[in-house]
């Protein structure tokens, strides 16, 4: 009857009455749980299963009490003692609570275990397919993960979170198309939720920098706008979220890469103005560096754990010092950034990110701080030496400073460290050019570009396929330029690179290549 004020009294005269009832004290700790008195609803639910331990809905609420204290190891030991017989469906809640317990403790393996025998008992449970997925997940299981969320929708088909978990698995192992169409699905059947929002988001964000190393630029944009309209949405609902505006920093940093035809982005106006007005408004290269400043901004209001935020901020105001021409405004955006990321190194120091950053800061500044940026990229590759990435830099700042031996160990170990790095092999062209190994200078260009599109590298190999052809004597046949196809795959590296187009007519070859300065190799 809900009338709790008049229970404890004809409760605590019942349990008095007959010490050896566990149904009193059952029902007086259900009344104290009630009350939210949880020690005193402990001792009684523990009485009520000491004096019958086969009353399951006593160890039941019991095992929820430990949960609410937090005596996690009373918990264990109470569902311990219920899980050394054989499982069956009194005992499942058992199997599946000691599989839960053990998946926050990080034992996963051993909760997979436990949770996977309560998933054959009751096939139908899908409280214990769901939890099976979880634990799966957090092991980094996701194909497993995958089929037993897949098992949940198959028992019930509009369950929300196991659809939103295969999606966010697509997303995590790469399958970016499908799940673009799994967040849209989740959408028509919820179009606010969050968490939905964010994982297309963050879908379409990697998906249109796929585009962009793919030099596919126009989609780059496309999905880039969706993440955007998307990240959008969720911030009118829920704008205390931190990683939303970390998202559309993210997005506005992409687009400031792309060429000037699509460096543009359609943003709500109240997001850039500030103000609460409607509409929206397109924002170019200049306005999406202030605007993605403003969003790391934001998001480093709502975190605690800063730490990488202020890094990307940092690598904000370097690229649009890169971008401005302006030498004052030039100089105070490297100052900011230097200012931010010195701070980044001093608070964790053992994060070679940092290190690197401070580096390329130093070698943009005018004049280039060479000692700090040897200094700093030294640094990064000490932390982590199989770091590609600080070996490439380091070797291009000794390149810049005509240390050509120290240059070359240093793209050596770049390419050591990932073999797969376009810029290493960019690095070790320019040495072999310095070196007069021309040979080899036009097999390792023709070896960047084989890995993936980077401007120098289509430049350096356009160059050198256009020098051979016009030192060669005529009709004769280059085993480097016949047999490689050097003609059609230095023009389609060239059409990325620039979409000017002069053509020279070269023997019997036409040959065509950026502008007058193609044979520049300038860092």
């Amino acid at each position: 009857m809900k009338e709790f004020d008049k229970c404890l009294s004809p409760l605590l005269k019942a349990a008095k009455s007959d010490p050896n009832n566990y149904y009193c004290f059952f029902y007086l700790g259900q009344f104290y749980r009630y009350m939210k008195e949880y020690d005193k609803a402990r001792r009684c639910f523990e009485r009520s299963f000491k004096l019958c331990p086969n009353y399951n809905e006593a160890s039941i609420e019991l095992s929820k009490m430990y949960r609410i204290l937090q005596n996690w190891d009373a918990n264990i030991a109470l569902l311990q003692t219920i899980t050394e017989d054989q499982i069956n469906k009194q005992n499942l809640w058992a199997w599946l609570q000691m599989g839960l317990i053990l998946m926050e403790q990080g034992d996963y393996d051993e909760a997979i275990n436990y949770l996977r025998s309560a998933s054959r008992i009751d096939k139908k449970n899908s409280h214990c397919w769901e939890s099976l997925g979880d634990a799966y997940l957090c092991r980094g299981a996701y194909a497993s993960a995958q089929e037993a969320y897949e098992v949940v929708l198959e028992i019930s088909n509009l369950a929300l979170y196991p659809a939103l978990q295969i999606a966010l698995i697509k997303k995590d192992r790469n399958c970016l198309d499908e799940a673009i169409l799994d967040f849209e699905a989740l959408l028509t059947m919820n179009s606010n939720c969050v968490l939905t929002l964010t994982g297309l988001a963050e879908t379409c964000l990697r998906k249109a920098r796929v585009c962009y190393y793919e030099q596919r630029l126009g989609t780059a944009r496309d999905y880039a706008q969706y993440a955007v309209e998307s990240v959008t949405r969720a911030i009118r609902q829920c704008s205390e979220i931190s990683c939303l505006w970390k998202i559309l920093g993210d997005c506005c940093m992409l687009v400031t890469r792309l060429p000037e035809k699509y460096c543009c982005l359609m943003i709500m106006r109240a997001l850039d103005e500030g103000i609460h007005v409607g509409g929206d408004k397109i924002l170019e290269k200049d306005d999406l560096f202030q605007l993605a400043a403003k969003c790391y901004c934001k998001a480093l209001i709502l975190i605690e754990d800063k730490q990488f935020l202020w890094h990307d901020l940092a690598v904000c105001y370097l690229n649009q010092a890169e971008n401005c021409e302006d030498r004052d405004i030039i100089r105070k955006l490297l100052t900011k950034a230097q200012a931010i990321i010195q701070n980044c190194t001093l608070t964790n120091p053992r994060c070679w990110q940092h290190w690197n950053l401070l580096g390329n800061i130093a070698l943009a500044s005018d004049p280039p701080n060479y000692a700090l940026a040897q200094h700093a990229f030294i640094k990064a590759v000490i932390l982590d030496n199989d770091c590609a990435i600080a070996w490439c830099n380091l070797g291009i700042l000794y390149y810049k400073i005509n240390k050509i031996e120290l240059a070359n160990k240093a793209f050596a170990e770049a390419q050591r460290a990932d073999p797969n790095y376009t810029q290493s092999w960019i690095g070790k062209a320019f040495v072999a050019e310095i070196m007069g190994q021309d040979d080899e200078a036009i097999d390792l260009f023709r070896h960047s570009i084989s890995l993936g599109f980077h401007p120098q590298g289509a430049l350096g190999y356009g160059h050198w396929v256009c020098r051979k052809l016009m030192e060669s004597p005529q009709n004769s046949s280059l085993y480097a330029i016949q047999e490689l196809h050097a003609i059609p795959v230095a023009c389609d590296a060239l059409t990325w690179y620039t979409g000017k187009w002069q053509f020279l007519e070269c023997d019997t070859y036409t040959i065509a290549f950026a502008n007058d300065n193609v044979g520049q190799m300038a860092l």
